[in-house]
């Protein structure tokens, strides 16, 4: 009778244990629910400042051509923070770019923006074509960049590549034609 009753008393306790625990968690719960969840936006990265402002800047200016450069320079910025992120040894080559170049750029266009209602003043034509060939060097910058950040990469996939290929033909699998024939594809 005594391991019944202590038995009875282990139970009981379980009990009214596990109901406490299950309403602690009810109540943890409802205060979770009623809480509104405020997700923190991120900030937005120098690349993406960058974008803004050009594209805020682009709306106001009517030619044609600086456009499509400046859509340009913007996919090429969105490209270059997708790799900042998946790259980020990459950063110290990006510093001129966002402390330099980006920063004078951005000033030419405001120039430029303001001077828009100055279309038949002779000056308007060159410096038309020299902000033309700046933002394509700009463009031409960002090319280099991109390829620099990739480099090592396409080195260490290519080297892997011809690894496994050379494995593959050491150990009979593949044979030199089917090779040949797949890199002229």
């Amino acid at each position: 009778s005594y391991r019944s009753v202590v038995n009875d008393l282990y139970e009981r306790a379980n009990s009214e244990f596990h109901d406490a625990q299950n309403d602690i968690v009810d109540v943890e719960a409802t205060v979770n629910e009623e809480k509104p969840k405020t997700e923190k936006k991120a900030e937005p990265t120098q690349a993406e400042k960058f974008i803004n402002e050009i594209n805020s800047l682009n709306t106001n200016i009517p030619d044609e051509q600086i456009s499509k450069d400046l859509f340009e320079t913007c996919a090429y910025l969105k490209q270059i923070d997708e790799l900042s992120k998946k790259l980020p040894n990459t950063k110290e080559k990006l510093s001129k770019l966002y402390e330099h170049y980006l920063p004078i750029l951005i000033k030419i266009l405001k120039q430029y923006e303001s001077l828009q209602s100055a279309v038949t003043d002779p000056s308007y034509e060159e410096t038309r074509e020299k902000l033309s060939n700046t933002i394509q060097l700009i463009n031409t910058a960002m090319k280099n960049i991109i390829s620099s950040m990739t480099d090592q990469d396409f080195i260490n996939l290519s080297a892997d590549i011809s690894t496994l290929e050379a494995v593959l033909k050491k150990d009979g699998l593949t044979d030199t034609d089917q090779l040949l024939e797949q890199s002229k594809k």
